[in-house]
């Protein structure tokens, strides 16, 4: 008996099939390349004088959270006589922004502005 040679429809669908696996392969770099340049890399901290770069709504937000330091929502909402959710909007983008933390305990979130830490501001005096 003969061994039975592949037809050309064969030939055809495997070379298909090794065309396709070579752009699957292409696409795979492709994607972890995107993944590689968007990848969230932390912010530094947007300091409290570069307010003035903030549009007024969320100037007004971040007057408040400097005057606080650190609160809810609902308690920067009082001050700025805005609902809590709408105050929740700008406070998690002024968060994106790098202006706030957002701290999580349990259900409560809490926002607090970036302030320097103690070891930073004993570095600052040193160098002083």
């Amino acid at each position: 008996m003969q061994a039975a040679t592949p037809s050309r429809e064969i030939l055809e669908i495997l070379r298909r099939l090794r065309s396709i696996e070579s752009e699957i392969r292409e696409l795979r770099k492709r994607v972890e390349r995107l993944e590689a340049s968007t990848r969230k890399t932390p912010r530094p901290p947007k300091a409290i004088e570069n307010m003035l770069e903030l549009p007024d709504s969320l100037r007004k937000t971040m007057s408040i959270m400097a005057q606080l330091e650190e609160a809810p929502a609902e308690a920067i909402a009082k001050q700025t006589h805005r609902t809590r959710g709408m105050e929740s909007i700008y406070l998690n983008q002024l968060t994106r922004m790098g202006y706030v933390q957002k701290i999580k305990s349990g259900r409560k979130i809490h926002f607090r502005t970036h302030t320097e830490t103690k070891a930073d501001k004993s570095k600052m005096r040193e160098h002083a």
